[in-house]
């Protein structure tokens, strides 16, 4: 069954047949939408030919598929300025204005649609954070529409898993729940695991950011820095399919902020979540190539958090230096933490690292975070 049968109703989008998959298909998803773009402005000329010698070029948009028009999402909504606006997108889907209107409707209206409508929307959402071209709005929008996403698909999850049981116990089976429900329970204990895990924070102020090549120049901006480059990264990492915009603010810091703790700060966040979302699957289908899936990614996290470290002043006074240790002590714990969690052994390395963390955090004892995270570390050494 092709992705695009998956889309034709809720009951049967990727995601509920195996919610597992759930990132990998938004990918494709997503990866559909770039190509229909592609495709638009390949056709530009020739649809400009068509149209001076009279022939219709194109074709109306579709109501029942995922496309850039956000046709199908816009009939959900109810709206006719909402329709307007997707007939704007089919003939410019490169309007970027036009999206993010679209998409506010559809958060104004978002507890009357359903999972469909939520998932296009943040696909669309996230079609905005490709662009080099970001702002504070697309990012806390891509943060709005993932959350109802999620929620929404939790919620169908739990009706499918009350809607088996049913079926279970008319059926009389004496071999206790079926091999589905236990799989739905898996789907649905995974969901709300992801919805904990990218909780993530919106960007508090207006700013934007052009990041095509050529507008850089050799230093960035203090400005730039302080209100784009770093808050935007603080929320994008709890986007996971938002790689395009993170690795395009990254590539720009190791550029002209080669020196600057922050990178690191960033990639160990990165990492981090991304090792939080394998242990959550590892945890539930209990699969050891997941762990280790799992260990790799946290193990970058701490690579890189460790390479931040050693770019900090032997007497940490800038806010980026104390963030660095104070993340160097989270990431250290929350490792710890998991291990116990997995039932796994702590690496006798892993127990020093807890020790340089707790040696690191007595540097900055008049910062609270820094306090409540070393005191998590000692308690957690006093177990061993």
């Amino acid at each position: 069954m092709t992705s695009e049968t998956f889309m034709t109703g809720e009951g049967i989008l990727p995601e509920v047949k195996t919610p597992f998959r759930m990132l990998p298909e938004l990918h494709i998803s997503l990866e559909k939408l770039k190509s229909q773009i592609r495709n638009h402005e390949k056709s530009a000329i020739s649809s400009k030919v068509l149209s001076d010698i009279n022939i219709e070029p194109g074709n109306s948009p579709k109501e029942n598929v995922l496309e850039v028009s956000g046709m199908r999402l816009s009939k959900k909504i109810s709206s006719s300025q909402a329709l307007e606006l997707s007939h704007k997108l089919h003939s410019e889907p490169n309007d970027s204005d036009a999206r993010i209107e679209l998409l506010g409707l559809f958060l104004e209206s978002a507890d009357q649609t359903d999972l469909i409508a939520a998932r296009d929307a943040y696909l669309l959402s996230l079609l905005e954070l490709e662009s080099p071209y970001l702002n504070s709005t697309k990012i806390n929008t891509a943060v709005s529409t993932q959350s109802i996403y999620l929620k929404k698909l939790v919620l169908k999850l739990d009706d499918l898993q009350i809607s088996e049981q049913k079926k279970n116990e008319l059926t009389k089976d004496n071999q206790g729940f079926s091999k589905e429900i236990f799989e739905i329970q898996g789907g649905v204990s995974y969901m709300k695991e992801l919805l904990s895990i990218l909780d993530a924070p919106k960007v508090q102020s207006q700013f934007k950011l052009d990041l095509r090549p050529g507008n850089l120049g050799k230093k960035l901006p203090t400005i730039d820095l302080v209100n784009g480059f770093d808050p935007f990264l603080r929320t994008l990492c709890y986007i996971p399919p938002a790689d395009t915009s993170r690795n395009r603010i990254l590539e720009i810091l190791k550029l002209l902020e080669s020196r600057n703790p922050l990178i690191g700060y960033h990639e160990s966040k990165i990492h981090e979540i991304k090792g939080r979302i394998r242990f959550a699957e590892a945890l539930i289908i209990k699969e050891e190539e997941k762990i280790k899936q799992a260990e790799h990614q946290i193990s970058k996290a701490i690579n890189c958090i460790s390479q931040a470290v050693d770019l900090v002043g032997y007497t940490p006074e800038k806010s980026v230096e104390i963030a660095t240790l104070t993340r160097f002590g989270q990431i250290c714990y929350l490792t710890a933490r998991t291990y116990r969690l997995h039932q796994i052994p702590l690496p006798h390395e892993h127990k020093e690292r807890l020790k340089k963390a707790v040696l690191l955090l007595k540097k900055i004892p008049g910062d609270a975070n820094a306090s409540a995270v070393r005191l998590q570390i000692d308690q957690f050494l006093k177990g061993l």
